[in-house]
């Protein structure tokens, strides 16, 4: 039996991201590898409505400092998944990975810092995003360089939710010091390119499967 991983991949928005962000989980903005038939399947597991970005913002505004820099990182975003064979072999456990997975990162940053986590079944792979308010719990200010840390807390972090997960019989993957780690923003991108690449071949099956019934119509003429 082939091996399944938790994934989970983090980083840290700025307000203009921020903005982008929640544009996108709302489906608010166009995304085009996503599927509006399978809209209906998206949910929240804690916070607003998935698809109200006004309320996830509202959400983020309220636990947010009255005061803070203009440059401050305003959340941190955490994407959660699994190995797409998992969910396959799966589909009645995937409501409970991700309501366990929200558990970790309330335990890892605090209940009331968990603000939004959004589950998206109408890409190709389902997956959640999740928003945490870097609230530093000792000053009462935004500090997401300590609370999200370097290359090494997220090792640990990757370790202890892999850790976290592993009744859903899902590991970590393999250690590598050399990889670069990969920013939540290109791992999305990553997995929008599959998304398209999956539905060019869609396309083309679809396209080869016409050309054989018209052949064997004009046969059967």
């Amino acid at each position: 039996m082939a091996k399944q991983f938790a994934i989970m991949r983090g980083g840290k928005l700025k307000t203009g991201e921020m903005r982008g962000s929640i544009a996108h989980v709302s489906r608010s903005q166009n995304t085009p590898n996503a599927d509006p038939d399978k809209r209906h399947l998206n949910y929240a597991v804690v916070g607003p409505a998935w698809d109200d970005a006004r309320a996830i913002q509202a959400a983020v505004e309220q636990q947010t400092p009255a005061k803070y820099r203009k440059d401050a990182v305003r959340l941190l975003e955490f994407v959660v998944t699994a190995s797409p064979g998992w969910f396959a072999e799966n589909p009645e456990k995937a409501e409970s990975y991700f309501e366990h997975a929200v558990a970790f990162y309330q335990r890892e940053y605090g209940t009331e810092n968990v603000v939004s986590a959004v589950v998206h079944r109408d890409e190709t792979s389902p997956h959640m995003h999740l928003y945490v308010v870097p609230l530093d719990p000792e000053t009462g200010k935004l500090n997401a360089k300590k609370l999200f840390g370097g290359r090494g807390d997220m090792s640990r972090r990757q370790t202890a939710f892999a850790n976290h997960m592993q009744e859903f019989g899902v590991e970590r993957g393999k250690r590598n010091p050399a990889r670069q780690h990969t920013h939540v923003r290109d791992w999305a991108a990553g997995h929008a390119d599959l998304d398209k690449r999956e539905a060019a071949l869609a396309a083309r099956e679809t396209a080869v499967a016409a050309d054989v019934q018209k052949a064997a119509n004009n046969e059967g003429n």
